[in-house]
């Protein structure tokens, strides 16, 4: 179950790091997955399986299109409806499902990937709007464009690592980022960043996603004094922290 496999000893779980994708999951890796039953017995699996999505929706009404819709609208509970049936289309479907997949080689992703937590938008092509993601730790809600291609389908699992940080702060054991502070001063986007692209085979091919990425690690350098090699050590510990709380939150092993 998640990122990492741990066994019990007297005190905190030992956690062992799971190998980066090299690339993101397709949708042929989606169907393989269904038909060997994956995601069975865990909270993916109606989703993954096309069965259930959580869809940008007013109460009662058809899935909507998010073009035209506020970042406050499309991360309100309240506009995320649950639906079954002919509207839950496969390309929403594999966005789960590969999602899922994805999350299995990240703790933070499995912490915070939730399908009822993330509204999805089917109606509107994927690379059609400004942003294809969102995250509101001030209501625990996020939002994400499905798609067929591996950048917009891996939105949601980006947008999980953003949930899966915020839910480890939450729990009081994030690490801290260095002596002098908790977290750095850089923004979170560039760590989720360079999170997928180490880890989640580099999905976010977009001309904005590789503007981005290829600023990420200058960005820590110039605002935290910090070499790549100390980012991707703190990356480590949060991923660790995040595997740790999983174990909590999910034993395993003898006891």
């Amino acid at each position: 179950m998640g990122a990492l496999s741990w066994l019990f000893g007297n005190d905190e779980p030992v956690v062992h790091k799971a190998p980066p994708l090299q690339q993101y999951p397709t949708a042929d890796d989606a169907a393989f997955a269904r038909k060997n039953g994956a995601f069975y017995g865990t909270a993916m699996d109606p989703f993954a399986n096309g069965d259930l999505a959580t869809l940008l929706a007013q109460k009662g009404g058809a899935p909507i299109s998010a073009v035209g819709q506020s970042l406050p609208a499309v991360t309100n509970p309240a506009n995320g409806q649950l639906f079954s049936g002919p509207d839950v289309n496969y390309v929403t479907a594999d966005t789960y499902a590969r999602a899922g997949l994805a999350a299995n080689r990240s703790a933070l992703a499995t912490l915070g990937l939730d399908p009822r937590r993330f509204t999805l938008d089917g109606v509107t092509p994927e690379n059609s709007t400004n942003v294809a993601g969102a995250y509101s730790p001030e209501t625990d809600h996020g939002f994400a464009v499905a798609g067929r291609g591996a950048d917009g389908a891996s939105t949601l699992t980006h947008e999980s690592i953003h949930r899966g940080l915020q839910k480890l702060r939450e729990s009081g054991r994030a690490p801290a980022y260095s002596d002098q502070r908790d977290q750095p001063k850089t923004p979170e986007e560039d760590l989720v960043r360079i999170i997928m692209q180490k880890q989640m085979g580099d999905p976010e091919q977009s001309a904005f996603a590789l503007k981005k990425k290829r600023g990420a690690y200058d960005n820590f350098l110039a605002r935290d004094g910090a070499m790549q090699k100390y980012v991707d050590n703190y990356i480590l510990r949060l991923e660790e922290a995040a595997a740790q709380e999983l174990a909590r939150d999910k034993p395993r092993g003898p006891r």
